[in-house]
């Protein structure tokens, strides 16, 4: 989230009930221990000056910001710092005092050890960290220059080995750049686009292929799932997923994920870091929560359609749950059920396969690699199991003339 000055330091991650919100500031730790934390004083601090301690210089955070080399200029820019003493220990459960010239703000370092705030141009100026005496080390994440960079390690999700904040920052720049030049669907089109109810489009007819394991889905499908991600006017970006079915840049996904008003920029990104813009909703059905979206671009790597599923069979989802880029899980479709919504008597599918916050609109997949299904929405009731339920492939099929 692109916070001001006076509150620099955002609340733990924000999830809707099914998509995951994720404010770039942040602090990774419960919200409960967090607020414990910052809450106390330590006995006795030091003072760490943040361009001494990191090894940069004022200049170059500054160049950054300005869109040093071409970029888009940067509203704001993610700092993950952690602090350590001469005995190689790292700062955890504390509070950490941020000052800077002209303001300041109580934080915490929760259990990871890692602080993370956003630094803004009216923060640049002074930046120093009051820390428990001793932890006066620092090694960063995050701003790719200085002797105290230490990068996160690749996730291994991608074929280019993009960590999970690669992949954030890339979504993130490709929507504030999205914003500026005002490229991509606008939102009073997304309003008219989401009643279209059928499109002309249709799926090329696929040869089902043989059963495959579920390290071999993820080895043939994880190109064609994309994540879905929405620029908010307050500066959150929201994240879900989709799964690309045409190789002319046709996505499936859910209506629910695309049901964003608020939103002022939005993308799809593959597994390989492209970033493209949405440019249109082809058809979208708010009863079956289905939608299909496309993006300009060509030679894809899509997945089909399945033709039919039956109860009992193996799936396997590929999504974002939590802002954990292309993960798998595995379960069984459960049951088919019966269901109205606004309305309208709809089948959904019920699986056991896990899911949580940041996975809708991703790909259920059946043995063949197939598209069984989407992820829609996971109800909770006290004292029972979770209901996870999907689109089906129908449903989805239905959106075409």
């Amino acid at each position: 989230m692109l916070l001001g000055a006076a509150s620099i330091i955002a609340a733990s991650t924000i999830a809707a009930t099914w998509l995951t919100t994720r404010r770039i500031a942040q602090i990774i730790d419960s919200p409960a221990s967090r607020d414990s934390i910052a809450a106390t004083t330590p006995a006795a601090t030091d003072v760490v000056d943040f361009y001494a301690a990191a090894d940069i210089t004022l200049e170059q955070v500054q160049t950054l910001l300005a869109g040093g080399g071409g970029a888009e200029r940067l509203e704001a820019y993610p700092l993950h710092i952690s602090f350590w003493n001469d005995e190689g220990d790292c700062l955890v459960n504390q509070p950490v005092v941020v000052e800077w010239r002209g303001g300041s703000d109580r934080v915490a370092v929760g259990s990871s050890g890692m602080l993370r705030i956003m630094l803004r141009s009216e923060l640049l100026d002074g930046l120093r960290f009051r820390v428990v005496k001793g932890y006066t080390n620092v090694n960063q994440k995050t701003l790719p220059f200085g002797g105290k960079y230490r990068p996160y390690s690749p996730s291994g999700a991608a074929a280019q080995g993009l960590s999970d904040f690669e992949f954030e920052m890339r979504i993130w720049r490709q929507l504030v750049g999205q914003k500026l030049a005002k490229r991509g669907l606008s939102s009073a089109d997304m309003g008219s686009q989401l009643r279209r109810s059928k499109c002309d489009w249709k799926q090329a007819q696929a040869t089902s292929g043989p059963k495959l394991n579920a390290e071999e889905i993820y080895r043939l499908r994880r190109k064609s799932v994309v994540i879905v991600g929405h620029l908010l006017a307050d500066g959150n970006v929201v994240y879900a997923a989709g799964v690309i079915v045409d190789p002319a840049g046709v996505i499936a996904t859910a209506y629910h994920v695309m049901d964003k008003p608020e939103a002022v920029a939005r993308c799809v990104t593959t597994v390989e870091g492209d970033c493209h813009p949405i440019v249109e909703i082809m058809a979208a059905d708010k009863s079956r929560d289905a939608a299909l979206i496309r993006i300009e671009a060509q030679e894809l790597a899509a997945s089909p359609f399945s033709p039919s599923d039956d109860v009992g069979a193996s799936l396997t989802i590929l999504s974002h749950p939590g802002g954990e880029f292309f993960s798998l899980t595995e379960g069984t479709l459960r049951r088919y059920q019966s269901a109205l919504l606004y309305g309208v008597e709809v089948e959904q599918m019920v699986v056991t396969a896990d899911f949580t916050d940041g996975a809708s609109g991703g790909p259920v997949f059946n043995r063949r690699g197939e598209v069984a299904g989407i992820v829609s929405f996971r109800r909770s009731s006290d004292g029972a199991e979770p209901v996870k339920v999907a689109s089906p492939a129908s449903s989805l099929r239905a959106l075409s003339n």
